[in-house]
């Protein structure tokens, strides 16, 4: 068993290595072509490019891997406070694969190598067994993860990878279950640094979870003033922060969210010196900002409520320093002011609260509808499959579509393009779904788009350049165009677009610009080639916009209306998409976890209490939101189930006192 040990994690670590590569390498190659296909085609100008870039990420790649084997101590603190950055998909146009991913695997890569040279007592074979009941509750959700996988693949036609897939392709059931994947081969490396160090492995996922949050903070603080304005609560504007997950919905900032406030409360109780603890008040201060401008009733329940419980829990192992006590006291008054001050000037969240009574009917329809998914026994046994639910919504449910969609052309006579469409049948959701990429802003200047359309019908397209940050635009240059059929099947259009000019914002909160082109009313569809966006100065300042990579760069977005990707609870989406086998081994985990982080005797240091509170948050917003649809939520919730469950289980065999 040994030997067994000592060997795979060197063979998993050459494959997970070897997958890394081989991506950056096609990454880099997308990106090259992306910026030249003119000298891509003709082999020139390229290769060198697309050479020295891959050379510099293998370098940064492996620079990672280095110092994860040669200090394994820091990937935990590294991996949760890069969670909330490495995503760079509106930019890259990725969909299945993320600049995440990259960083975990290579945190696997560099950690497998160094776990065989451990000393025999911190190896994961020495770690203590989780108890039968747990054991055969993950047994049961793996397991059961791992069928629905199949399922969702053959379900979508057949595995075929490709990065830029949509949520109806197979690379979404990839995408589901990624997630699971990652924190499954991270499981030994967790299990390492626990029996080497727990004292130190708490810290590390401690500052790593307060870090990342510091992150959003900071995200959600600058999107605020250079979008809505930092206290203009009655714009109808949610801060989404940097969850790029959210361009079609969803609750990624709210689940993330919280799990990660409870660790602001430990790095409050955590601090020694007033430093440290103005520090962690500073971001206590932020925190609550960004989750009040969340706007999320689900948010507010699942971050009171757990804080609450720890704080009655807390009473009687809170360190008792005279100035701790004083200084706690100040900002309670704060928070509790700064709470009151966005419910008092702001009409928005008084009218979100107004309408709670009407979006619980409409959700407790939208569940129903989700059950009935499940039409033959199999579904009931074993789920339609992961990532199917978005497909299953518009295929079998009345009334649900999508507001549009955008697929790739095949390519004819040299010309490669990209099919756009509007909803299906549903007038009132045109123009609500975007083929949208991350442009240049350029202050006052007025931007000009020009395209080649093929259509079969008169189609009405919608174009526009936005400040814009994900869902909300703040002012936009816009223009309506409407293309019939010619004698020519590709008819080429120029339009100078209409409004004053954008502005930039102030220096230190800048806007972002995207350009967003949409097609207007139902049953309409359009093939688009050779699209250009001008500014007088830039001849393109699009991103392969002949589309010769596909939608490399284009990034897809939807607005107002999410209903059909979601099904807004975490327990149907595990019970639909994976089968009550998957959702009873969950539940057992979670609660069991739950039981046993809450009620282990707080020790100087110990983690324990704040993840029973930040896994009592998502339990509880997962009542009202679906969590495994965002991979970097789902991650975190697999992640922090894993290593809580391992901490008690090591805790568990310590000798008392």
């Amino acid at each position: 068993m040994e030997g067994i040990t000592a060997t795979w994690p060197y063979v998993a670590s050459l494959f997970v290595g070897m997958l890394v590569c081989l991506e950056i390498g096609r990454h880099l190659g997308v990106r090259a072509l992306a910026r030249d296909p003119v000298g891509a085609m003709s082999g020139v100008g390229t290769v060198e490019g697309a050479t020295c870039g891959l050379y510099a990420l293998l370098v940064a790649f492996g620079g990672w891997c280095l110092l994860t084997a040669w200090r394994p101590d820091l990937w935990p603190f590294v991996v949760l406070a890069g969670l909330p950055v490495l995503n760079f998909s509106p930019w890259s146009g990725w969909f299945g694969l993320d600049e995440f991913d990259l960083l975990v695997l290579g945190a696997i890569a560099g950690g497998y190598v160094r776990l065989p040279t451990r000393p025999p007592g911190t190896r994961p074979g020495y770690f203590a067994p989780w108890p039968p009941v747990v054991a055969i509750a993950t047994a049961l959700f793996v397991g059961a993860s791992g069928i629905s996988l199949w399922r969702g693949v053959t379900d979508a036609g057949g595995f075929e990878f490709d990065a830029f897939q949509s949520y109806l392709d197979p690379m979404n059931s990839l995408r589901v279950f990624k997630p699971l994947l990652l924190v499954l081969l991270l499981v030994p490396l967790i299990g390492a640094e626990l029996t080497t160090s727990p004292e130190r492995a708490m810290r590390r996922v401690g500052a790593g979870m307060w870090t990342g949050l510091a992150v959003v903070t900071i995200s959600v603080l600058w999107e605020r003033i250079a979008y809505p304005g930092l206290i203009d609560f009655s714009k109808r504007y949610r801060a989404v922060g940097l969850f790029w997950e959210m361009h079609v919905g969803g609750a990624a900032i709210d689940t993330y969210l919280a799990m990660a406030v409870p660790f602001v409360a430990w790095a409050l109780w955590s601090a020694r010196t007033r430093l440290r603890w103005s520090i962690a008040a500073a971001l206590a201060l932020l925190t609550a900002y960004a989750c009040l401008t969340t706007f999320s009733r689900g948010v507010y329940i699942a971050v009171l409520l757990p804080l609450l419980v720890l704080g009655a829990v807390a009473r009687g192992w809170t360190p008792s320093l005279y100035w701790r006590r004083r200084a706690g006291r100040v900002l309670i008054a704060i928070l509790l002011v700064e709470v009151f001050a966005v419910i008092w000037t702001g009409s928005f969240l008084i009218e979100r609260m107004a309408k709670s009574d009407r979006d619980l009917r409409g959700r407790i329809a939208h569940w129903t509808n989700g059950l009935r998914l499940l039409h033959h026994p199999a579904d009931l046994a074993l789920g339609i499959g992961l990532g199917r639910l978005p497909s299953h919504f518009t295929r079998f449910v009345d009334g649900y579509e999508f507001s549009g969609s955008v697929r790739r052309g095949a390519a004819t006579n040299g010309r490669n393009s990209v099919t756009l469409a509007g909803p299906a049948s549903r007038g009132e959701l045109g123009g609500l779904y975007w083929l949208t990429q991350r442009v240049a802003l350029r202050q006052g200047v007025h931007y000009r788009v020009e395209f080649d359309a093929r259509v079969n019908a008169e189609t009405a397209f919608f174009v526009r350049v936005c400040e814009l940050h994900l869902l909300y635009e703040r002012r936009c240059q816009s223009r309506v165009v409407v293309v019939k059929p010619g004698q020519s099947p590709w008819q080429h259009q120029a339009l100078d677009l209409d409004a004053p000019g954008l502005e930039t914002g102030p220096w230190f909160a800048p806007r972002m610009a995207v350009f967003e082109m949409s097609v207007l009313g139902a049953a309409m569809q359009a093939e688009i080639s050779n699209l250009q966006l001008k500014d007088g100065v830039t001849e393109n300042l699009l991103r392969n916009g002949d589309f010769a990579n596909g939608l490399a760069h284009w990034f897809p977005s939807a607005q107002s209306y999410f209903v059909p990707w979601h099904i807004d609870n975490l327990y149907l989406e595990i019970l639909v998409e994976r089968g009550p086998l998957a959702l009873i081994g969950f539940l057992v985990v979670a609660a069991w976890t739950l039981r046993q982080t809450a009620s282990r005797p707080v020790r100087d240091g110990d983690l324990s209490p704040f993840l029973a509170a930040s896994l009592l948050g998502v339990l509880l917003i997962g009542a009202l939101s679906s969590v495994m649809d965002a991979p970097r939520s789902a991650f975190l919730l697999f992640f922090l189930l894993a290593f809580a469950t391992m901490l008690v289980r090591l805790r568990s065999e310590d000798p008392p006192g």
